[in-house]
């Protein structure tokens, strides 16, 4: 006897559920699975819910659908006034995920404030997973080398730019702060084991800005259980521990990372990293009061930028074939208002109506994903595109209705 359609259909979703699950695990791994699993997940999705179904949503959300959609709408538009039409189809595959996850994930509900938890703990321990998997290579690195440094920064970062693993470390330590707040009333040793582990490992990666947000993480962490909740004093205690011990492996190990002094010490040193960014920021400021309404469009944003790199001499960023390093800076010069309004849109506006007392994860994200435009331009790769992109959509209505 053949099962009531519900129940296939339920179990249907469970499938679809585990796909997402799958999806969040492989994020902080090797980027060449991903896009196959989230393709998968999005069939699945769009193969499961019935069309009326997804009619209820969108009308629910459309607003925020064509919000989150906005910023790769403006790409698809820049492209018209592209001459170089392969790089502007290039960019528009790159961030196909800002596109396709709002228009699949927020016209279902697969996705809710039942399932979000344990898609958080997956995406938690993958993290996790994928640290500890970078130590050990380090640690091999190390053991056929002799060079501490194999701890430290790209060298300890195995499956892709240091800065880009921070933000998901980073995030990964929200998403423990918030399990913590849940579970104020007990200490969870695991908890606070992978806590310190993931700050560790934050500072190793020595990402000048992932450890410029930690420090307000952590800030934020202690505000909330000094202030408003002194009662719970177990989980304060603990967080004291994870803290001191952490700085203490600071201290001891401070000696070998160089990130921080290399700001002071190479900040007119434009044939640095950290020197450069000033240059980059100033040229391409500029290269956006040129056309501040339309930018130069999609595909021609990044030879626009070699030739002005080339201008003014600034040999280090023309070698590397340098973006902005500045999602803000970065979309203004590409697109104009048309590209850095609905950036701005989509970050800022969805903060304004979230329910911060049941929601505490989404304004930390945003919070992370914010800070680290500041200094990359993280929607130019697939690493920051895909991110976001789930993550946005997961995060901002599982709460809220």
């Amino acid at each position: 006897m053949s099962k009531p359609i519900g129940i296939k259909n339920i179990n249907l979703k469970k499938v679809n559920l585990y796909l997402a699950h799958l999806v969040v695990f492989l994020l902080p791994f090797e980027q060449r699975l991903l896009p196959w699993a989230l393709i998968i997940f999005a069939a699945s999705n769009i193969f499961i819910h019935p069309f009326h179904e997804r009619v209820y949503y969108y009308k629910k959300r459309k607003f925020f659908i064509w919000l989150f959609s906005a910023y790769y709408l403006a790409h698809a538009i820049g492209v018209i006034y592209s001459d170089d039409l392969g790089s502007g189809f290039f960019d528009l595959e790159i961030k196909l995920s800002l596109l396709l996850v709002p228009w699949v994930v927020l016209t279902s509900n697969v996705i809710n404030k039942f399932t979000l938890p344990e898609l958080l703990r997956t995406f938690l321990y993958a993290t996790v997973l994928a640290a500890i998997v970078s130590f050990v290579y380090a640690g091999i690195s190390y053991y056929k080398s002799g060079e501490v440094e194999s701890f430290y920064y790209v060298y300890l970062s195995y499956y892709r730019h240091a800065g880009y693993f921070s933000i998901y470390v980073n995030f990964a330590i929200a998403i423990l702060i918030i399990f913590i707040f849940h579970n104020r009333e007990k200490v969870q040793l695991h908890n606070y084991l992978m806590l310190t582990f993931l700050i560790i490992t934050v500072y190793q990666l020595s990402a000048r800005m992932g450890i410029i947000v930690l420090g307000f993480l952590l800030a934020y962490a202690f505000s909330y259980l000094v202030f408003p909740r002194i009662r719970f004093k177990n989980p304060l205690i603990a967080l004291t521990l994870v803290v001191v011990f952490t700085a203490g492996f600071i201290a001891v190990s401070i000696k070998y990372v160089d990130r921080f002094k290399d700001v002071t010490e190479n900040v007119m040193n434009e044939e640095s990293s950290s020197g450069s960014r000033p240059l980059l920021w100033k040229y391409s400021w500029e290269l956006f009061q040129e056309k501040p309404l339309l930018g130069y469009g999609t595909g021609d944003v990044s030879e626009v930028m070699n030739d002005k790199w080339e201008k003014e001499n600034f040999d280090y960023a023309e070698e590397r074939h340098l973006n902005a390093h500045n999602q803000f800076v970065q979309s203004g010069v590409a697109l104009g208002l048309l590209g850095l309004l609905p950036l701005i849109g989509m970050l800022v506006i969805p903060l304004f109506k979230v329910n911060i007392h049941s929601n505490f994860i989404f304004p930390l994200f945003v919070f992370i994903i914010t800070m680290s435009c500041l200094t990359e331009a993280i929607f130019e790769r697939q690493d920051g595109v895909v991110f976001y992109a789930i993550f946005n959509a997961f995060l901002y209505f599982t709460y809220s209705d």
